[in-house]
């Protein structure tokens, strides 16, 4: 049985530093969405994905747009002019889900959701019972200019946490929400339940 935590939040408020932190407290696969446009893109520029992802904020795509657009919103106009109009709003949830169904790991961390029919899809997929979404919410951090939005509460368990601290707290905090949702993991995704003993709440 695969358990699927779906992080969900605008871009810089800590869903893949949270995914980079508990690579040191559980066993788990990363998957994302974008994996797909991201690489892609990274083909198109001749580029590997540490340097796409350092530079999507900052770097301009030249290609002939009417204005200069950064790389992430080069990204976004793959996805909504491209492939969705071409495969359907459900594209990149099929082809996350048949990630999952590949992935090495029975925890599967995926830290860029935002679009709600790719996130029904997976999680149809997967069963509501084995699906977690975490809602991370920064002050300052919003969708403005993004495609992307909050889920919407119902579609599977879903929990809000507040990165009002330290990468460390923010990491540990989502660490308790994952284990108190999935009672009786320790043992099959958790490296030192031990751990589990100091790991404060998400509150």
């Amino acid at each position: 049985m695969t358990r699927l935590v779906l992080f969900n939040g605008p871009p810089g408020c800590g869903k893949d530093t949270i995914v980079r932190g508990l690579t040191q407290y559980l066993k788990f696969s990363h998957l994302k969405f974008a994996a797909p446009i991201k690489r892609m893109a990274c083909g198109l520029l001749d580029c590997d994905m540490s340097w796409l992802e350092a530079n999507k904020d900052t770097f301009i795509i030249p290609f002939g747009y009417k204005h200069d657009i950064t790389l992430r919103q080069f990204l976004i106009e793959l996805s909504e002019k491209f492939f969705k109009p071409l495969y359907g709003d459900n594209v990149f949830g099929n082809l996350l889900w048949n990630e999952v169904k590949r992935a090495p790991n029975k925890l599967v961390l995926v830290s860029d959701c935002g679009f709600h029919s790719e996130v029904h899809r997976v999680v149809g997929n997967a069963g509501k019972a084995n699906c977690l979404i975490v809602r991370i919410h920064r002050s300052g951090h919003n969708f403005v200019g993004d495609s992307r939005s909050y889920l919407e509460d119902g579609i599977c368990k879903t929990v809000d946490v507040y990165n009002t601290h330290t990468s460390h707290w923010l990491t540990i905090a989502s660490l308790r929400v994952i284990m108190n949702s999935y009672k009786g993991i320790e043992k099959e995704f958790l490296k030192e339940p031990e751990w589990l003993r100091d790991i404060p709440s998400a509150q």
